[in-house]
């Protein structure tokens, strides 16, 4: 199809430029799902498929929890009550009680006792984190950037010149810019560096934080960062080379400073072009897929195992090619698009 149609039919993903160039826009969600299988991707972001009545314990747990730290950093409660308020009214709003109903995820969620357990981990964050017992000097939170094409992975000036840096003749098809939103920006003194909450069942002291480096999300916040920081710290005169990892354990432990441990992440100028130019290949690639409609190939590993579950379109794509349409009816319907320029959110 054409850039146009293309921009049409998948308008959270590209958009044409005011001087008719394509654009392209993606977060770490899009681009790494799109690395790890390009069957899931297709399915997910381009067709916006989902199961009926599925739900996505570590998707919305994690909106959760971002949504608990956001207060929390933002106000900096004074008293604990105040923040057990806003854990509880979240959980009940997002009805996360669903999931000990659901047998493949009461496991799970049994994990972090339900409520009464998660409202214990915000109390435990409180009195590991609250203010005057952490060195963290939070500067700003939940920093997001997208459509306002702040962080280019492929600027006009790059679009015109990667394609003799890889022997082509022709300069790249598109321009292409980094989505995402940051946790939380500490200023350590010596520079700023972007702070990421994960959740783990369980934190051990020795390897936890191993898996983070390399990194592409984490990595991204600091290659984001020093493109949004002007904008949004206009009087400090920092770089940020470093991320910290905020590790969150959900199992419970009597000693709740076992609960959590930091990791910091140093990158090299050298390491953060080297993740552009990854960014520039997966891009590449959503360009051949999404709009000169290439066959996407099928990393078949994935099928029986996405992030410790099946694929939710294993049974989809199990079918014969005659039969999937109508498989697809019955049990799969269609979502809002994952926008990857907006705050992140569950799909509805």
């Amino acid at each position: 199809m054409t850039p146009e149609q293309a921009s049409k039919k998948y308008p959270h993903i590209i958009q044409i430029g005011s001087d008719g160039v394509p654009e392209l826009f993606a977060d770490n969600h899009i681009l790494s799902h799109l690395r790890l299988c390009e069957a899931y991707f297709v399915e997910s972001f381009l067709n916006n498929l989902h199961q009926k009545g599925e739900r996505s314990w570590s998707l919305e747990f994690g909106i959760w929890f971002h949504t608990v730290m956001e207060a929390f950093y933002t106000s900096k409660f004074d008293n604990c009550p105040d923040l057990i308020t806003c854990a509880a009214d979240a959980w009940i709003k997002n009805d996360m009680a669903y999931f000990s109903t659901k047998p493949d995820y009461y496991k799970v969620c049994a994990k972090i006792g339900g409520m009464t357990g998660a409202i214990q981990l915000v109390v435990d964050y409180w009195r590991m984190y609250a203010e005057g017992r952490d060195s963290f000097k939070i500067i700003g939170t939940e920093l997001s950037f997208g459509r306002g094409k702040e962080v280019p992975i492929v600027d006009e000036v790059e679009r015109i010149s990667h394609s003799f840096n890889i022997g082509q003749s022709n300069p790249l098809p598109f321009r292409a810019y980094y989505c995402g939103r940051i946790d939380a920006v500490n200023d350590s003194g010596s520079g700023i560096e972007p702070v990421d909450h994960k959740t783990t069942s369980t934190i051990n002291p020795l390897t936890t934080g191993r898996d983070f480096k390399p990194h592409d999300g984490m990595q991204g916040y600091v290659y984001a960062l020093n493109h949004i920081a002007k904008s949004y710290f206009p009087a400090l005169q920092k770089t940020c080379n470093k991320a910290v990892v905020n590790h969150v354990q959900v199992n419970y432990s009597a000693d709740y400073t076992k609960r959590f441990k930091r990791t910091t992440l140093h990158y090299s100028p050298m390491e953060l072009e080297a993740w552009r130019l990854r960014q520039v290949r997966t891009f590449r690639k959503l360009w051949q897929i999404a709009v000169k409609e290439e066959q996407p190939d099928w990393n078949t590993q994935t099928c029986h195992n996405i992030y410790n579950y099946p694929c939710p379109f294993r049974l989809l794509h199990e079918q014969d090619p005659i039969n999937r349409q109508s498989y697809l009816q019955a049990h799969y319907v269609q979502v809002e698009p994952w926008d990857a320029s907006k705050v992140e959110g569950i799909r509805k």
